[in-house]
């Protein structure tokens, strides 16, 4: 109510009204502390009054936003608001909204969605809801993040709610069951999975197995082998079954999982070969040790191992050959220990000593018959004269000295065909008569008598020849014909064997002719010389002549084999070792050094020269290193065969300056290299091959091919042994091991580099082989490489058409003196070629034996000046020597320091050539031919220039001046050729000097072309007005400077300069560059000469000029046109050509000829310089008399 107070007056909590008549009460939310006519206040923020009148605001009052949590007003909490002042709760925001922060204070603020279980809000987008991503969850509403599972663990999908979403993680080789999801499942057999997490596995492909669960890898999958093979888990291959072994079933392992291998055959059975599968296939016979078996007609025979092989294991196809220089006393022998050291002819191996003695007199050893390496005791009637001896000497008491002899015998048949005019049917007749004789002698040779060659050769008694054809005569005698009307002559011939033979029925001996004799008529009586009875009859024995031939190192002297007077020498060798005077053709031996087993041996041949000594000798450390290797047999491992092969490392490797006593000798370089051999085809078999046992084989090999064993090489080769074949073939194998391994993907890329050889195995996918690749050389620290880095030596090969490859490369630094010269056209030959460098190797994955495109390769020299290079490859011989053949090799081209060869074909590769010839443009001779040549024709043009220069006045013309112009480039040519064309050091200066003479040579040819041009417009236009001259020698000039321009830019000089030469190369097309126009000029000026002929013919003068005067003008013309022919500047292109060394003698006396033609055409036979030296004389007189009268 009002309250009637004095005006202007209101107490505390109270206002003037409206109308001013009294105080009302202040308001709720209003205060008013003071008396007075002022107005009642809001309350301050925060607080307020809930009653009228109030004298201050005491009361807590939130704001908007804001909502009362006693004592205090606590902003809205997140998805609420409030929009009025007061103690109210804050409202909740409308569904599915919420709002971005604290305190909002209207429902426009709850502008931020609310997110469900598995999802989050962007902090960006607050109205977008994300799920949460793999391998999280979130099981709240409206969540700003979603929660990691634990670190092992992931989920299946996006937008997971809960921890129990979370499950483990699947490693490689597992799968997540579709249907427990919680659950990792292996991958079953014959499947794989490289990743992890993965809902599946991948099968392996068709003819794959996996040999376990849980496989991660596709290299896992392996083969699967069939009935008849097994599964080599070293080698991840199938291999067959071998012989004597069966399977029946397919795959790789059973039901259960054992391992299904191969079963042995019943006890004393094999089988016929490899990959049965079946043990109905064991019937054949068990070859025991000391034997082997062979195929003959699908059934199995056992043969025992000859002489010189053992075997010791049951069941084999070949017996082992005893190491190099060994043999056995017998055959069927089982052991390595049966092989004792083979004894050279004169003798026999000692079981008392283990080792070779000479044979005692009385006794020889001529390594033939069925004991070769004992001595034998001579037989009855025949004598040794010394110990030592190859055969036995028919007392001289008894018989002539026993020699070796060409028999020769006529023989008559009678035949019945008519005439002697029937050259076709004598042949026939020849060749059936031939055969019958053969037959005859071949069927007693050995039966009855014997000697140490026997009068037949092999069963076929192919030594047997005709001498002189059928001598055929009719047979009348004035009497009545008879039925065999024809008489046949035929002259045999024993080539070769001894002058008596032993008896073996009485042990007594023989002339050879009486031995023949006997037979034939033997055989005559038992009518087995008729080859066709009743038409080809035997009937008489002619003469049988005896020639003796004269044995090594004797020669016919006096109708007698006589031991010349020639000897070798006293002779240290390379060893320090000192070899007495002998006689040529006999064989000096010594005992072995002490520390060493064995003897040396040195042959004298037949002129008097020593041949490289043979050291047979052995030490202890040798032959331990050898049996170590002798030792890896049955399933060794890489571990065993690297020991064994290191103790090889070890006997092979030398230090510096290595004395005599420590170099290997023959047989222990044969035995190692034999050892290897071995061991190559071991590690091949047993799929055993890897980078450490090809490291240590090849340094074995390096060491062993080392020059500082270049004497006892020379000496292996001189005496035809094929050790170094025998280390080639190893080395291919080791390489084709790797090869096997590599493909199969059990070992890397591989590469080996030693002092002596380089070897690569890789697998090329790009189709390309360059060899050897710098990056992959670096790469090889530990080899000793820089040889191979500084060689001009390569190997490329396309392999695009072949697909992915595994390829082998090998490259022997230099062979020179070790492998055989011998080659398809001279397989005897070790001196009139050489191997002149590396021996390069390549051998790839796959079967093709020929290439679609051909290998390319680089062969440095290992000797400059030799000659003749062709390009070879080594074909393999089974039991004889290899040889080198060039069949499907070409070569590309050669210089004196490369050769570079083509061959459609792969495998050992190298270039033989002449040696010792030197290229005939070096030699002296045509050194100082050329420089004579060259000086003279200087000379000769220096005084044409001298004699015009004096004359100028009379001989002035533009045929002069072209003349002089050519005289001068000419010289100029001369002087670049004499001091250039040997600078091939500087290559710079080189190039400059081949353009250059490139320039000046086609100058020369353009100068003879314009003064043909001149001489043809001097006879046919003579009244021309105006001279060509300017116009003729900007061309001469200017015309080389385009050819040669253009021929630099086109080629970017290349050719110009060769390794030998400062000239155009001769193995491109650039020759045509200078060629081409200098024929072009020839031709020119051949048509010059013919019309000049004939304008000169048809001159009236010409026609009344007595013949002699005909042929002196004809021959003059012609001297004056030789020197534009140019034909001696065309030799100058093969100058360079070491095969062509007559066009270098024509070359150089054209050169000196040339100069003489020029003066003597131009000024000796010139009328105007014979006019102009009258005209000289007469001026000078005039000249002198004008003079006289003036005084």
């Amino acid at each position: 109510m009002s309250m009637l107070i004095s005006p202007g007056y209101c107490a505390v909590g109270r206002q003037l009204n409206a109308i001013g008549t009294g105080c009302d009460p202040c308001p709720t939310h209003q205060f008013k502390n003071s008396s007075g006519n002022t107005v009642c206040l809001p309350c301050p923020d925060g607080v307020t009054s809930f009653t009228e009148g109030a004298t201050a605001c005491t009361s807590i009052y939130c704001e908007p936003g804001k909502t009362l949590v006693s004592p205090v007003c606590q902003p809205c909490a997140i998805g609420t608001y409030k929009e009025a002042k007061g103690n109210t709760a804050c409202t909740t925001c409308p569904a599915l909204t919420t709002s971005s922060g604290h305190g909002s204070t209207s429902t426009t603020q709850c502008d931020t969605i609310v997110c469900k279980a598995g999802q989050y809000r962007n902090s960006v987008q607050k109205s977008v809801c994300t799920s949460c991503p793999l391998n999280t969850f979130q099981p709240n509403q409206g969540a700003t993040s979603c929660i990691d599972c634990p670190s092992d663990h992931i989920t299946l999908k996006e937008s997971s709610m809960s921890p129990g979403d979370c499950v483990p993680v699947c490693k490689a080789g597992q799968y997540r069951n579709s249907t427990q999801k919680s659950v990792c499942t292996s991958c079953p057999r014959n499947t794989f999975q490289p990743n992890q997490g993965a809902t599946r596995c991948i099968d392996c492909p068709s003819d794959h197995i996996t040999l376990k669960e849980s496989s991660m890898s596709p290299g896992d999958c392996v083969p699967k082998c069939t009935a008849g093979q097994q599964y080599n888990d070293l080698t991840k291959t199938c291999l067959n079954c071998p012989k004597g072994t069966h399977k029946t079933l397919s795959g790789n392992y059973d039901s259960t999982g054992k391992w299904i291998q191969c079963l042995p055959c019943p006890e004393n059975t094999t089988t016929l070969g490899e990959r049965s599968i079946s043990p109905l296939n064991c019937t054949e016979i068990v070859c025991p040790m000391g034997t082997y078996y062979t195929l003959n007609n699908s059934n199995t025979q056992c043969a025992v191992c000859p002489v010189g092989k053992y075997n010791d294991m049951r069941d084999q196809p070949q017996c082992t050959q005893c190491p190099p220089g060994n043999t056995t006393f017998d055959t069927e022998n089982v052991y390595i220990e049966s092989c004792v050291d083979d004894c050279s002819e004169g003798y026999g191996f000692s079981s008392a000593s283990g080792k070779c003695v000479i044979c005692a007199t009385g006794e020889f050893n001529d390594k033939k018959g069925s004991n070769p390496n004992h001595c034998k005791k001579c037989p009855a009637y025949f004598n040794s004269t010394q110990p030592g001896s190859k055969r036995c000497l028919v007392p001289s008491n008894t018989y002539p000295l026993l020699v070796d002899v060409d028999v020769t015998i006529r023989v008559k048949y009678k035949i019945s065909i008519g005439s002697c005019n029937e050259p076709t049917v004598l042949f026939n007749i020849q060749v059936q008569i031939v055969k019958i004789m053969r037959i005859v002698f071949a069927s007693k040779n050995g039966k009855r008598f014997g000697q140490s060659k026997g009068l037949c050769r092999g069963n076929s008694c192919d030594n047997l020849v005709i001498v002189k054809g059928i001598k055929c005569s009719d047979i009348t005698n004035r009497r009545k014909r008879r039925a065999i009307d024809t008489e046949l002559e035929v002259e045999f011939k024993f080539e070769n064997i001894s002058s008596y033979v032993t008896d073996l029925a009485d042990n007594s001996s023989m002339t050879t002719q009486d031995v023949i004799a006997q037979i034939l008529w033997e055989a005559a009586v038992d009518k087995e010389l008729n080859p066709k009875k009743g038409v080809i009859e035997y009937f008489d024995l002619g003469n049988v002549s005896v020639v003796e031939l004269c044995s090594a190192g004797k020669q016919k002297l006096t109708n007698a084999c006589e031991t010349p007077n020639i000897s070798c020498q006293k002779n240290i060798d390379s060893r320090g070792r000192e070899w007495n005077e002998v006689f040529s053709g006999s064989t000096s031996t010594h005992d072995c050094d002490e520390g060493f087993e064995g003897y040396v041996s040195r042959i004298c041949d037949s002129n008097g020269i020593w041949q490289y000594p043979q050291y047979n000798c052995q030490r202890a450390a040798v032959s331990n290193a050898v049996k170590q290797t002798y030792l890896l047999t049955g399933n060794v491992t890489s571990d065993e065969v690297i020991n064994a092969l290191s103790a090889v490392v070890e006997v092979t490797e030398y230090g510096e300056n290595p004395n005599s006593t420590q170099l290997l000798t023959n047989k222990e370089i044969s035995v190692l290299t034999h050892a290897l051999d071995l061991v190559a085809g071991l590690v091949s078999r047993q799929g055993i091959a890897t980078y450490d046992v090809a490291k240590v084989f090849l340094k074995s090999a390096s060491n062993i091919l080392d020059m500082e064993n270049k004497d006892t090489w020379l000496s292996l080769k001189q005496a035809n042994k094929n050790t170094s074949e025998t280390l080639l073939s190893s080395i291919d194998e080791i390489g084709s091991a790797l090869r096997k391994r590599i493909a199969a993907g059990n070992v890397g890329n591989v590469v080996v580099v030693n002092k002596n050889c380089v070897f690569e195995v890789k697998k090329v996918t790009d189709g390309t082989v360059k060899f050897p690749d710098n990056q992959t050389i670096q790469n090889d620290t530990q080899g000793d490489n820089n040889w191979i880095r500084q060689s001009k030596s390569r190997i490329f090969l396309n392999t695009t058409a072949l697909g992915d490859v595994v390829v082998t490369i090998v490259i022997y630094k230099d062979m020179t003196d070790i492998i055989s010269s011998r080659s398809s056209s001279n397989r005897s030959s070790h001196n009139e070629v050489i191997v002149n460098g590396p021996i390069m190797s390549v051998s790839i994955s796959d079967n093709s034996t020929k290439l679609v495109s051909p290998i390319q390769m680089t062969f440095e020299h290992g000797q400059k000046n030799f000659t003749n290079a062709t390009c070879n490859f080594w074909r393999f011989s089974p039991e004889q020597l290899g040889y080198w053949d060039n069949a499907g090799c070409i070569v590309r081209t050669s210089n004196e320091t490369i050769t570079v060869c083509e061959c459609n074909h792969l495998t050992n590769f190298a270039v033989l050539m002449s040696p010792f010839v030197e290229a005939d443009e070096k030699s002296s001779e045509i050194r100082l031919v050329s420089i004579v040549g060259i000086s003279v024709s200087s000379l000769c043009l220096l005084l044409t220039i001298i004699v015009f220069a004096k004359l100028w006045r009379y001989v002035r013309s533009d045929r002069s001046i072209v003349l002089l112009n050519l005289i001068t480039a000419l010289i100029i040519s001369y002087g670049i050729f004499i001091g250039g064309i040997d600078l091939t050091e500087y290559k710079i200066v080189c190039t400059v000097v081949a353009a250059a003479l490139h320039y000046i040579y086609s100058a020369v040819f353009c100068l003879m072309l314009a003064e043909g041009i001149g001489i043809l417009i001097d006879v046919s236009l003579v009244f021309a007005q105006n001279s060509p001259l300017r116009q003729l020698l900007v061309f001469a000039w200017g015309v080389p400077v385009i050819i040669v321009g253009s021929t630099l830019s086109i080629t970017k000089a290349d050719g110009y300069g060769t390794d030998d030469y400062c000239w155009l190369s001769l193995s491109r097309g650039l020759r045509w560059a200078f060629v081409g126009p200098a024929l072009f000029v020839i031709l020119f000026n051949v048509i010059v000469l013919i019309m000049l002929f004939k304008k000169m013919f048809a001159l009236k003068a010409m026609v009344d000029t007595p013949i002699k005067d005909k042929i002196k003008t004809t021959l003059w013309s012609l001297c004056v046109l030789v020197p534009l022919m140019g034909v001696s500047w065309i030799l100058g292109i093969f100058y360079v050509n070491e095969s062509a060394s007559f066009m270098q003698y024509v070359f150089a006396v054209c050169n000196g000829l040339q100069g003489v033609y020029i003066f003597v055409c131009n000024c000796v036979l010139n009328e105007k310089v014979k006019d102009g030296f009258k005209r000289e004389r007469i001026r000078r007189l005039n000249k002198s008399m004008m003079s006289e009268l003036s005084l």
